[in-house]
């Protein structure tokens, strides 16, 4: 209870407090928590062991802390309002239990008692914050005081309305309640107290106070009252709130006896008990004050009197010898006295001789688990708060006791003396102050019988000495002890990473195991806990090691101690024992030993790596189909006669790839387990098992990865990876056909053979355990197996081969024709040292419905014995992945290849594909069509598969009616996958008698990523599924069929594709099928092909008319004129085309022209009059034949571009002008607004006209720049007709190419001034620094390496499209970084052609990005230092459509890289340095440099050499991009095959591989590959209207104007002597010997100096070449027959 602020002169009533408040204990100890519990006895009862506690989460928590921050922390969750536990830095914990309430919980935090009167929501008072609910009247007629406590309640009621209180802090004084009598409340932390002050004698005397009245009501409980006090009982009967019996005292004051009186405490005051009586009908108190004690005689006022009331389950007691204090039991108010009182002068208020006793908690100390607690320390503490003597010392004794209550008076139940302790302190010395005593005994005691509490007597030594009176506090006194108790024995021993499975021994796999135990302590606060192991062999005959320090544990967890050395592979013991430390240093105790643990240590090696073999699943091919699972036989691998073998448990294998096997924990003992379809588990004693496939195993690739694990639960090394493929089920369940069943597959070979067909036993080599065996003994031997497929699709195909020592090589064909997996070039090798087997994957073909037929073929051996041509097969795969059929183009398409960018696609089968946006934007949409090379390709929409192309296996498809027709070719637009396709043979079938087919080659395609778009039919912007930074390309490809014949199928050819992903499957994927019909009645009479695609110049703006001159080389009644838009990424639109007879020379027409319509290339019907025609990217379109205008002069085509043009498709150096002029004036007559004229031509590529002679075809040179070029004259070919007159069968074309000019040159001759002129373009260079000039290389500048340079007024080059950089470098120095030529950006340039000083070399650079610093810098370099003091060639490419830079150095590739992050210059170029637009020159080049070329096209090797060895000083120049030997063959669907009714081809080609230093050798061996039938792109497969071969005529080299010295000069002479003496070598049928015709006879490598003019060939010179032509078509025999 809270001392009283005010005195009054009497305490009659205090409230009812809460049981179960009790005194300070102090417990201390080391390591361990006790938590105390209530018990409502009084008595030292022994009770049985409570269960032990393990160290809480909280407590854990709190001592991290307290370590880690050196501070107490509380520990959360184990406080109350009278107590808390706090966690010590050392470990230990310290519980504080209070006799009053010190905090309450508000919410989830505890917060101060604060016990100051607030108003409450109905109108009463209450403390803020107190333990107990409790509520004092405001005034009026509520009750006094309500008590509430788990939904009971007590209330007192004042017999009258109350007045309002006078509130402060905690008290409430209601003022005159009788006349000089105040009631005062205060409220305290788990009570209140009630005080009536009364202030007089006067007010003492009022009848009233003789028997004061207390209304009382209850809810939930019953209140008693007797001697004792009063009782407040709930239902059961337990006490739930207490008081003790009350008693009254009156001021007096003596010194010697005691503090002076208060309301709070009697102190020295006469003290009176009262009595209480209920009245039960009434629910009434009486309270009775003693007459005397209330006006009597020597009282002294204030007089008070308290009914002290309280909830205790610790108790304190004060009995004397004499007077009215004979027993208080539980006054908080009232001190506790010891000893003799002598005050003579006031008697000591007849006190006489007083004990005080004290009722201690001490179940902490009961036993646990049969152990007592040993005792460290124990002290008892009371509070001295008044003493007789002042400050001297005087003793005082501690004895046991027996068990107190409220009954109990003087002498008390005192038991053995315990010690005694001297001391002065209180009131009258310095204060109040504890007294130790010293209590091991006392502990000890309690601690042997098992108490739950024990009581204390304080007695003064010598009851008759006066001096020795004291008083102490009643709620402070506390007991402190140190103590432990031994630690049980130690369980749960065990051994890391143990495995117990099966019965058998705990097994670990550890070499330095860590032993195991846990441990408990028996102290309620457990100590810190010490393990101590012994490991000794098995039989525990020998120990092999100890811990030499305990193991630290804290109580109830477990500690382990790793054994110090390797064990070997055996079997072992170990055993613990536990010990306790307290932290004070005390004894510590220990556990008894453990029973032994004995364990299985596998500590030896276990590498046994499985492998798996299926013979239903071949490694890295198809097998089984999804739902007809197959098995995989698993092998750990071990040697016959290990000595010691593993001791295997079982295998882990997983389908989800390396490392994601599913490792067993070391409690998992069942081993036959699956996880879906990701894994499982084998158990396997012999390492050997069975793994059958799950059965929703998807379709497609997989792996398998495999790792054996012993009884320990080891994991071997994995296995390697095993790639397999699950085949669809499409209905066909049997996909592995044995070889040696006639059920499966019936054997056979040719008549006459008669080779031993037998079966041969194998075991388990075999899958059935039989092979099909042929004992062949001689080469070219075959056999056949036939086998019956149950539905049309696409089949994988593959056999298992044996391997042996006799055994041959093999070549595989498909019913008769389709040779398998590359076998027809390298065959299936049987021969090897040891029986054996071989999976042999035969790839993928397209099967029908039916029986087919693989035939094997020896082919040759490698063994030296026996018989040598054995062959031996076990089964065959036949595996269907789809089930297409090839009704049609659309039910066979089998891919999924073209999606919207983002969504899934698989054309390569592993997620890259076509975008369907930029296929739209080029044309490419479904449902349009575009020509190319005389064949129109039709788009096919998705089937409902989902699949919009076909991969060509082998595939019969029937042409539709539409193109079931004549033809020359059949064309497929393609792309190639996964590299280059291979040029392979396909079937055309016709519709005559017999349905004869032919079998011509279908080309080479490169791959649509990687390669250049050299004879690609359309460059696409994007593709989906990879980061390569080159565009997509789609190819068209021909095969030349019979034209005399009407197309029935085709057979695609089987390029092997078997359509498994993660692997580079490459594959022909077939967007569309167009044919290219005969053009009855058409002879080509000009020709003027597409020789690159530039970016559209200024004056190609919107709204522009072209007039391009035409000499036809043949007149006739019709004429139809093509437009091709080849090279350019988007369509390009056309409204007006005209074609008239041109008047004179120049623009000006002869008559009005004639309007070209188009309707048959739109799909309209003739006579539309459609007159506007958009070209499809990359397509061509014929316009409608009209009259060909009358007259004998040139033609001059007209059209209008409505729109601005980004790109045109030129052929360059045309003999024949074009005009240009602004708006659309395609039919002018005058040629007035046609101011500018070019030598270039766009779009117009061709002009046709009608025969009507079916004998006669169209001749067409295939050339380059040295046929392209003419005079005034025209060309040689523009004279053939007027020379060779009607005895040429036909027409003439010239399909010649001059090349690409480069847009901008700097010979750098100029010699002098300020200006470096452009000799082709508009972008002269300005000279800065100290540039001078030089005569050197023909002419040069050069640069200081300082501050010289040459630059351009802005950028030149596109630096995001194709372009290559050319330039003569002769260096002085490389010790700093040098730039020849720099296409700068505003930070940085986006192209460097420069000596790098990093890679100390010539290098080509192209950083990332334009800043000073980019992340990456792309770059290909030579891999030697430069040579100085020489001129050297240098060359820059970047394809744009491949993503590759390359680096060539006098002609030769030195390095190729990829650059994923081009970006456009946007600054100057410079010659000599560069020049960023925003920081200053550098890289200052130190030497010459000459002749500077810049082209926007990415230039091939053989321009490299061109450019690099240069051209002669006389005769023709060489032709950079130009066609050559070796090229031509990629753009004969733009030249060639382009021509109507082909008859004739004269190949004049070769200049240019001699000028870029090939030798006679390469150079006959590209013409050979250009013409022979047996190749792809052969001339020779073309046929004639009649179904003859086309005829080719080649050409010998005119002299170029080499040196005789020059190699190449000794090259261009060897290889005319090669075709002049070659007879068809080539395959070609006569040759025209130009070089003779034009050579100086004296001079064989130069031109005869009358037909050079100025160096350069004049008309004589063409002249001349038509006469060599007639020569040979005049000469007997004929060397060349048109």
């Amino acid at each position: 209870m809270r001392p009283f602020r005010r005195v009054s002169d009497s305490r009659i009533f205090s409230p009812l407090q809460r049981v179960g408040a009790s005194g300070i204990v102090a417990v201390a100890l080391a390591g361990g928590l006790w938590l105390p519990t209530a018990h409502a006895a009084p008595v030292p009862t022994p009770v049985g062991p409570p269960v032990n506690k393990m160290q809480t989460q909280s407590e854990t928590t709190a001592s991290a802390q307290a370590r880690r921050t050196g501070a107490k922390v509380e520990v959360a969750g184990e406080g109350s309002e009278t107590s808390k536990v706090m966690a010590n830095p050392d470990g230990t914990f310290t519980m504080s239990t209070y006799t009053a309430p010190v905090r309450v919980k508000r919410g989830s935090a505890w917060v101060p008692i604060e016990t100051s009167l607030k108003p409450t929501a109905d109108g009463l008072l209450a403390p803020a914050a107190s333990a107990e609910d409790v509520k004092f009247s405001n005034g009026g007629s509520s009750p006094l005081a309500t008590v509430s406590t788990h939904g009971k309640t007590v209330s007192f009621s004042w017999p009258t309305p109350l007045p309002v209180p006078q509130v402060s802090g905690a008290t409430a004084v209601y003022p005159s309640v009788l006349p000089g009598v105040d009631l005062q409340l205060t409220a305290q932390a788990d009570d209140y107290s009630e005080v009536l002050v009364v202030h007089d004698a006067t007010a003492a005397a009022n009848p009233a106070l003789k028997a004061i009245k207390i209304t009382t009501a209850t809810t939930g409980l019953t209140l008693s009252a007797d001697h004792n006090g009063l009782s407040a009982r709930d239902g059961s009967g337990a006490e739930v709130l207490h008081g003790s019996t009350p008693i009254m005292w009156d001021s007096t004051a003596a010194p010697n006896v005691g503090p002076p009186p208060s309301a709070t405490s009697p102190g020295s005051g006469h003290v009176t008990a009262l009595s209480v009586t209920q009245t039960p009908s009434t629910s009434e108190l009486t309270i009775a004050p003693d007459p005397a004690a209330l006006t009597g005689p020597g009282v002294i006022y204030p007089l008070y009197i308290d009914p002290q009331m309280s909830g205790r389950t610790q108790h304190w007691l004060v009995v004397s010898s004499s007077g009215p204090r004979e027993s208080i039991f539980d006054d908080s108010t009232f001190p506790q006295q010891v000893g003799y009182c002598g005050d003579i002068v006031s008697h000591c208020n007849n006190i006489g001789t007083a004990r005080s006793y004290f009722q201690i908690d001490t179940s902490p100390l009961q036993q646990r688990a049969g152990y007592t607690a040993t005792i460290h320390s124990a002290y008892f503490y009371a509070t001295e708060i008044h003493q007789y003597s002042r400050c001297t010392d005087e003793p005082v004794n501690l004895y046991e006791a027996g068990p107190i209550h409220s009954g109990i008076a003087f002498p008390g139940p005192t038991g053995a003396f315990i010690s005694q302790a001297s001391s002065h302190a209180g009131d009258t010395c310095g204060g109040a102050a504890p007294v130790q005593f010293a209590a091991n005994q006392l502990a000890a005691d309690a601690a042997n019988g098992n108490w739950i509490n024990i009581t204390v007597a304080l007695l003064a030594p010598n009851e008759s000495d006066g001096a020795q009176w004291k008083t102490f506090a009643p709620t402070d006194a506390h007991l402190d002890v140190t103590y432990n108790f031994p630690p049980n024995t130690p369980t749960g021993l065990h051994v890391s990473h143990e495995v117990s499975c099966n019965g058998g021994l705990p097994t670990t796999s550890d070499t330095t195991p860590t032993l195991y135990s846990s441990a408990t302590d028996n102290n309620d606060s457990p100590l810190p806990l010490g393990l101590q192991f012994q490991l000794w062999n098995k039989d525990a005959t020998k120990q092999l090691a100890a811990n030499p320090n305990l193991i630290g544990i804290a109580n109830d967890t477990e500690g382990g101690w790793t054994v110090p050395k390797s064990l070997a592979d055996d079997q072992y013991a170990f055993r613990a024992t536990t010990i306790n430390m307290p932290a004070d240093g005390a004894d510590w105790l220990t556990s008894n030993w453990s029973d032994w643990y004995s364990f299985i240590a596998r500590t030896g090696p276990f590498d046994e790596t499985p492998t798996a073999f299926s013979f239903d699943y071949p490694e890295g091919y198809w097998g089984s189909a999804q739902g007809t699972p197959g098995t995989f036989q698993l092998q750990a691998n071990v040697p016959p006669g290990t000595a010691n073998p593993p001791h295997f448990a079982g295998i882990t294998y997983t389908f989800d790839g390396a490392g994601t096997e599913a490792i067993p924990s070391t409690g998992d003992c069942n081993l036959n387990k699956t996880f879906g379809n990701d894994g499982g588990w084998i158990a396997t004693t012999s390492g050997n098992a069975t793994l059958t496939v799950p059965s929703g195993l998807s379709p497609g690739y997989h792996t398998l990865n495999l790792r054996t694990f012993d009884d320990a639960h080891r994991l071997s090394p994995e296995s390697p990876t095993y790639a397999f493929y699950v085949a669809p089920n499409v209905g066909v369940t049997k996909t592995k056909l044995e070889a040696e069943l006639n059920t499966d597959v019936t054997p056979s070979q040719p008549a006459g053979q008669n080779i031993p067909m037998t079966t041969q036993q194998g075991g388990e080599l075999y899958s059935n355990g039989w092979q099909l065996f042929f004992p062949g003994n001689a080469d070219q031997q075959k056999f056949d197996l036939t086998f019956t497929t149950p539905l049309e699709a696409d089949y994988a195909l593959g056999a298992e081969m044996t391997k042996s020592t006799d055994y041959g090589r093999v070549t595989v064909t498909l019913d008769g024709k389709t040779p398998l997996a590359g076998t027809d070039k390298t065959p299936f090798d049987g021969h090897w040292q040891s029986l054996s087997r071989a999976y042999l994957p035969l790839n993928g073909a397209h099967l029908t419905k039916g029986t087919h037929t693989l035939t094997f073929t020896l082919n040759g051996t490698n063994s030296t014995t026996g018989n040598r041509y054995q062959v031996g097969i076990d089964y065959l795969t036949v595996a269907p992945l789809n089930n297409v059929i090839a009704d049609n183009f659309t039910d066979a398409m089998n891919n999924h290849g073209i999606a919207a960018a983002g969504s899934p696609v698989n054309l390569d089968f592993n997620g890259a594909g076509l975008v369907s946006s930029t296929l739209s934007n080029a044309g490419l949409a479904p449902g349009q069509s575009t020509t190319i090379g005389g064949a129109t390709f039709t788009m096919p929409a998705p089937n409902t598969n989902g699949n919009d192309n076909v991969v060509a296996v082998g595939q019969t498809i029937p042409f539709p009616a539409n193109q079931q027709v004549k033809a020359s070719a059949v064309g497929l637009l393609a792309v190639s996958t996964c590299g280059n396709t291979p040029a392979t043979p396909g079937t055309i079938t016709y519709q005559d008698t017999g349905h004869t087919h032919s079998n011509p080659q279908f080309p080479t395609v490169t791959d649509w990523i990687g390669s250049s778009a050299d004879g690609a039919a359309f460059v696409l912007d994007q593709w989906s599924g990879g980061d390569h930074p080159a565009k997509p390309k789609v190819f068209a490809i021909f095969a030349p069929t019979d034209p005399g014949k009407t197309l029935e199928s085709i057979t695609l050819p089987n390029i092997g594709t078997s359509f498994r992903s993660t692997i580079c499957d490459n594959a022909l994927h077939v967007l569309a099928i167009g044919v290219r019909p005969v053009q009855a009645g058409w002879l080509g009479a000009w020709a003027a092909p597409i020789d690159h695609t530039i970016p559209a110049p200024a004056d190609s703006d919107a709204n522009r008319t072209m007039r391009i001159i035409a000499h036809p080389t043949v007149t006739g009644a019709n004429a139809r004129v093509r437009l091709s838009n080849t090279g350019v990424p988007t369509p390009s639109t056309l409204d007006h085309v005209t074609i008239a007879r041109q008047a004179g020379t120049g623009a000006a027409t002869s008559a009005a022209p004639a309007q070209l319509t188009f309707c048959a290339a739109a799909g309209k019907p003739a006579g539309c009059g459609l007159r506007s025609i958009t070209i499809p990217a990359g397509g061509e379109v014929y316009s409608d034949p009209v009259a060909l205008p009358s007259g004998t002069g040139d033609l001059a085509i007209s059209y209008h571009s409505p729109n601005a043009l980004n790109w045109l498709p030129v052929h360059a150096g045309s003999s024949t002008p074009t005009y240009s002029a602004a708006g659309d004036v395609s039919g002018n007559v005058d040629g007035a607004p046609f101011v500018s004229a070019m030598n270039t031509t766009a779009f117009v590529t061709g002009v046709d006209i009608s025969t009507t002679d079916n004998s006669q075809g169209t001749i067409v040179v295939l050339g380059d720049q040295t046929s392209a070029a003419g005079s005034t004259g025209g060309t040689w070919v523009d004279k053939v007709p007027g020379k060779v007159g009607s005895a040429l069968p036909g027409s003439i074309v010239n399909d010649s190419k001059v090349g690409l000019p480069p847009i901008a040159r700097w010979k750098l001759d100029d010699g002098s001034g300020t200006t470096a002129k452009d000799s082709v373009g508009t972008n002269p260079g300005t000279v800065t620094g100290g540039v001078t000039w030089s005569s050197d290389h023909g002419g040069s500048a050069v640069f200081n390496g300082r501050d010289s340079r040459i630059t351009t007024a802005g950028p030149v080059l596109d630096t995001t499209g194709s372009y290559s950089i050319s330039a003569w470098v002769y260096a002085k120095s490389a010790s700093n970084y040098m730039t020849a030529v720099g296409a700068g950006g505003q930070q940085s340039a986006s192209a460097y052609l420069q000596y790098n000083k990093v890679f100390n070399a010539w290098t080509f650079i192209s950083p990332s990005t334009d800043v000073l610093d980019p992340s990456d810098y792309p770059a290909v370099h030579a891999s030697s230092p430069p040579t100085l003091n020489k001129w050297t060639h240098l060359l820059a490419v970047f394809d744009a459509t491949s993503g590759t830079m390359k680096l060539y150095i006098d002609g030769a590739l030195v390095g190729t890289t990829t650059n994923p992050t081009p970006w456009k210059a946007t600054s100057k170029l410079s010659i000599g340095a560069v020049t960023p637009g925003q920081t200053a020159a550098d890289d200052f080049f130190n030497g010459s440099i000459s002749d500077v070329r810049v082209y926007q096209q990415a230039l091939t090797s053989t321009d490299a050499g061109v450019l690099a060895h240069g051209d002669a000083p006389t005769g023709p120049v060489g032709g950079v991009g130009a066609p050559s030997a070796r090229t031509a063959g990629a753009t004969l669907n733009q030249t060639v095959t382009d021509e109507p009714n082909l008859r004739t081809v004269v190949v004049s080609l070769g200049a240019n591989d001699i000028l870029a230093g090939d030798s006679a050798a390469t150079v006959e061996a590209s013409l050979t590959k250009l013409i022979k039938a047996t190749s792809a792109d052969g001339l020779k497969q073309i046929n004639r209207v009649d179904g003859t071969a086309v005829h080719v005529i080649v050409t010998t080299i005119a002299p170029l104007g080499l040196s005789p010295n020059d190699p190449r000069e000794q090259q261009r002479q060897l290889l005319n002597s090669d075709i002049r003496q070659s007879a068809g070598s080539y395959g070609e049928d006569g040759f025209i010997d130009f070089d003779q015709a034009v050579r100086d006879g004296g001079n064989v490598n130069q031109v005869a100096s009358q037909y050079l003019t100025s160096g350069s060939p004049n008309d004589s010179y063409y002249n001349a070449l038509v006469q060599a032509l007639l020569d040979a078509m005049n000469a007997f025999p004929p060397q060349a027959d048109l």
